[in-house]
């Protein structure tokens, strides 16, 4: 991947950024299995073959919302920040709207927890009854409501980031850490958007002739991701610029189908190409013109697989940005040169 590292001199870009940090505990509701739990350890095979695994103690499907609620809060902080001190790097600018998104599941989290440990004993004696083979194995390995308790829990933390300071002010030792986090930013975070695109790909492009305009959600949550982070590395407004302009290809409803799909399908293959992202947004950085950039790779998207021109995309994403997508655009710009045709890339001529 080519360099996208921020210099030294840019660790003020710290000064613009929040550190989220999420601690979610989820009771596994199962523990190990010992020989004791089977009487006729003659069966059992020897050590160096198998191992033992481990028991269930409670219904799983009684456990899955804590997983949700997790994944949720996750999703929320991968959405809208960039990894980053065994965390995230929230821009400040929706710290705390964030923040407040992050409260309300933990209050959720909370709300199942109480619930589930009120019914806990009945959930346990219910596991017990639908196996009464194993009543016993399951019994002796059950625990207690408290110890449950404590192995529950939703709990997030921010912290506003800034550089420490050396009292005989050299404290280039001191933000050594902090500069090789904050160098890995643009890389990280362009690593990110290749996996998110790579699932955008999967999930509502592959294959396809024609798609909803469901199909554009992930695009408008990577763009906004883009958008609010802007300020952390030099290639990323570009990026975002990108996206909106092969976005705006698309009819205002309907399917989208013909030049405006393929135009979003090679933006959307480019994007799971950290180096061919970079590559392109330099020419938007050399002031060439965006939609220009767009017509160069609307021959990259793979169109081998079969195609389905009548089944509506799975894509389920709501279509709701995740941050609010009234960022103000010029309404007039400077004429740009066009793209170079020495990408390498195919133009179909659809355009």
């Amino acid at each position: 991947m080519q360099a996208t590292s921020i210099n030294a001199s840019d660790l003020g870009v710290v000064n613009n950024l929040y550190a989220f940090i999420l601690q979610v505990k989820i009771w596994p509701g199962r523990t190990k299995l010992t020989k004791e739990d089977f009487p006729d350890e003659a069966n059992l095979p020897p050590d160096e073959i198998a191992s033992l695994g481990s028991k269930k103690l409670c219904d799983p499907e009684k456990l899955r919302p804590f997983g949700k609620l997790k994944a949720r809060a996750e999703e929320l902080l991968d959405n809208r920040g960039v990894r980053f001190l065994k965390g995230w790097a929230i821009p400040e600018s929706i710290a705390e709207d964030t923040a407040d998104q992050l409260e309300a599941i933990m209050e959720e989290f909370d709300v199942e927890k109480e619930m589930f440990l009120t019914n806990y004993n009945a959930i346990i004696r219910d596991w017990i009854n639908q196996h009464p083979g194993w009543s016993g194995v399951i019994a002796n390995s059950s625990v207690s409501e408290s110890h449950v308790r404590a192995r529950l829990g939703f709990k997030w933390q921010a912290f506003e980031v800034s550089l420490p300071k050396a009292d005989n002010g050299d404290s280039s030792l001191l933000n050594k850490g902090l500069q090789e986090e904050v160098t890995g930013l643009g890389s990280t975070l362009y690593a990110e958007i290749a996996k998110a695109a790579d699932e955008a790909w999967k999930r509502c492009y592959q294959g396809k002739t024609k798609v909803s305009h469901k199909a554009l959600s992930p695009l408008r949550t990577i763009h906004n991701k883009l958008v609010t982070l802007s300020f952390v590395e030099p290639h990323v407004a570009p990026v975002a610029d990108l996206i909106r302009t092969a976005m705006d290809t698309a009819p205002k409803r309907g399917w989208i189908s013909g030049a405006p799909l393929i135009t979003i399908q090679g933006m959307v293959s480019m994007l799971r190409d950290p180096d061919a992202l970079i590559e392109h947004a330099r020419l938007v950085m050399a002031d060439t013109d965006p939609m220009s950039v767009l017509e160069s790779i609307a021959g990259v998207a793979p169109m081998d697989a079969p195609m389905d021109e009548d089944v509506e995309p799975t894509a389920q994403a709501d279509e709701t940005p995740t941050v609010s997508e009234t960022e103000t655009r010029e309404t007039a710009k400077p004429e740009r040169k066009p793209a170079p045709a020495s990408l390498g890339v195919p133009n179909l001529g659809l355009f």
